[in-house]
């Protein structure tokens, strides 16, 4: 039998199953289905910067996959006679959420929820605290687990949806956030999810990954560079706009201020402007530590950012009009630079400015990149209808999805062709 057949009976076995009322019997069924990932991936190939990243939803709002056959989370969902274990979740104590599952099914999402249900150390009601997971974002996961299902219409929400699979181990699930975030990236999110990976990578050099407080899977890397090259793509396109912004002073890492501001493709009028949005960002800090907006103390909080401006790049008015009038800068470094305006060669730059690009223009090559919200309205649900598989390896689950849709091409072909010679025969 080949394997297409072999995939179809499985799949009647399991419509089949689905109409017997015993847990057990359904859970068997779970078991006996035909696995393989269908998730949408990320092209690890694409050109980092796109003209538009081309949404996999339907009309922009909708990325469905249908289903094999009718699954039997269905008939476990929020099913408290067959269940035998029972999740408290939520950081408050005093509201708790319970969720009741089943140990049976839930081994098979992930490794996670297979170590966890068979922990020991869980009372003998199988009473599991998570304490550390939104409780709405657990309904969400125990949702997707069971039934398939997903809708995703926020990108907060998605970032802590893509925190909690990863965590749980569900990394189909996370490759469903990263393609909700990259295709629904523009300049109004692009810093608060620049700013949350940063968990993820450090971001200098961006090439280097560095798992700061939790491991990734392999599989998710090339997805999230994507989005963070994307991220970056946005910011070089309209420079001025995130800098002028107000998450620009979301900023608590000085590392991120640095990845944008020494980029030599940032997009900005004038190096005046990278200027001021250091200032900026120094007292949005200073407020913070609860510091005096002086000039020492804003100096304090900079540090070395101070030089990522290219003040040699200035006009001479600009540089008088505002770094040399502030005190940030001081006395011996504004002379230097001033001096050097002036076309006096002979003198250095300061040791402490040598490393940065003070004589070197930042150079911009205009592409049509879409970053405006227009086109990526958060409000706008993605809804993700069941997938085909949950526990088979991506590698094999998406080489069965690629035969899937080469038979399902050769039959939309042979029907097409079909039609037209009715309508030539009529």
């Amino acid at each position: 039998m080949s394997s297409m057949n072999s995939n179809l009976l499985q799949s009647s076995i399991v419509i089949t199953g689905s109409t017997i009322d015993s847990g057990s019997n359904l859970i068997a069924a779970h078991r006996a289905r035909t696995d393989g990932s269908s998730s949408f991936v990320v092209d690890n190939n694409s050109k980092p910067i796109l003209n538009r990243i081309q949404s996999p939803f339907v009309n922009e709002n909708i990325m469905s996959v249908v289903p094999s056959a009718p699954s039997i989370g269905h008939q476990l969902f929020n099913n408290e006679k067959e269940a035998d274990i029972v999740f408290l979740v939520g950081p408050d104590k005093n509201k708790l959420w319970r969720f009741p599952a089943h140990s049976a099914f839930l081994k098979d999402i992930s490794p996670y929820f297979a170590t966890i249900t068979n922990d020991p150390n869980n009372n003998n009601n199988k009473e599991i605290k998570i304490d550390w997971c939104d409780p709405e974002i657990f309904e969400i996961i125990l949702k997707y687990a069971y039934l398939e299902e997903l809708t995703l219409n926020s990108i907060e929400k998605t970032l802590k949806l893509f925190e909690a699979s990863n965590r749980f181990q569900m990394f189909s699930l996370s490759k469903h956030c990263l393609t909700f975030l990259l295709v629904k990236c523009n300049n109004e999110n692009v810093i608060k999810q620049l700013a949350f990976f940063k968990h993820y990578f450090q971001i200098l050099p961006l090439e280097k990954f560095s798992p700061s407080h939790q491991m990734i899977s392999k599989e998710l890397l090339d997805p999230i560079m994507q989005l963070v090259r994307r991220c970056f793509d946005i910011i070089d396109y309209d420079g001025n706009k995130i800098l002028d912004s107000e998450e620009f002073l979301l900023f608590s890492n000085p590392e991120l201020v640095v990845a944008i501001l020494s980029r030599d493709t940032l997009n900005v009028s004038s190096e005046l402007d990278v200027y001021n949005a250091l200032c900026r960002w120094a007292n949005h800090q200073c407020k913070q530590q609860r510091l005096e907006l002086t000039a020492e103390n804003k100096r304090q909080v900079l540090g070395d950012l101070i030089y990522l401006p290219r003040y040699l790049i200035m006009k001479r008015d600009e540089f008088m009009d505002g770094p040399y009038k502030d005190e940030i800068l001081n006395s011996d470094e504004k002379q230097i630079l001033l001096n050097i305006m002036m076309n006096d060669n002979n003198i250095e730059l300061p040791d402490a400015m040598k490393p940065y690009k003070m004589r070197i223009t930042r150079h911009y090559e205009s592409t049509n990149i879409d970053c405006d919200n227009n086109n990526n309205d958060d409000n706008q649900a993605t809804i993700i209808q069941p997938r085909l598989t949950k526990s088979l390896s991506y590698e094999k689950g998406f080489s069965e999805k690629k035969k899937r849709s080469v038979q399902r091409k050769f039959v939309k072909g042979f029907v097409n062709v079909m039609v037209l010679i009715i309508r030539v025969l009529d």
